[in-house]
């Protein structure tokens, strides 16, 4: 049922992608590089992303996160992670992230942008929603996942032409 949300969730932000949202598309890897088992029921996992990403700005980014998830009874109960995205000019946006709800190949993430350089920096603040699901899953080592994460800002029209039409200054 989890998965059908997430789904729907991913045609949501596609259908209303009107000119006052900035869209990110990320594509990754996703492998969990260390896991302690609390309990039968309770797991901490700390991971990290690497990947590419798009933007209805016309930009195109790599990057990727590092956190921490623990599960309760496969369910997502905390998390926490940082995501840097940096374009070819160097320019960067950071990206404060909580899981809400989930599981482990699929949730939905309220996020905050903590911090840019270039054309970022006045998106700094503004609270953002995406979510993410599995592609294909990890391999023996829990390493390697593919994921998607879509996510989109509400930001005005003016905003999101300056984004577009951003140049930077040598």
């Amino acid at each position: 049922m989890k998965k059908i949300c997430i789904i729907f969730f991913f045609f949501l932000i596609n259908f209303k992608a009107i000119s006052t949202e900035i869209i990110f598309d990320y594509y990754g890897f996703y492998s969990w590089d260390k896991i302690i088992d609390i309990n039968k029921e309770r797991r901490f996992v700390v991971f990290n992303t690497k990947g590419i990403g798009t933007s209805n700005a016309g930009v195109q980014t790599t990057g990727g996160c590092d956190g921490f998830l623990e599960y309760v009874k496969g369910i997502i109960d905390k998390s926490y992670y940082i995501c840097k995205l940096e374009e070819g000019n160097g320019d960067a946006t950071f990206f404060e992230m909580k899981t809400e709800t989930g599981e482990v190949d699929a949730g939905i993430t309220p996020f905050k942008i903590i911090e840019g350089t270039g054309r970022w920096k006045e998106l700094v603040g503004i609270n953002c929603l995406g979510a993410f699901s599995m592609i294909k899953g990890f391999d023996e080592n829990m390493k390697n996942a593919s994921i998607l994460f879509k996510a989109k800002c509400e930001i005005s029209d003016t905003t999101l032409e300056r984004l577009k039409n951003y140049k930077k200054e040598n």
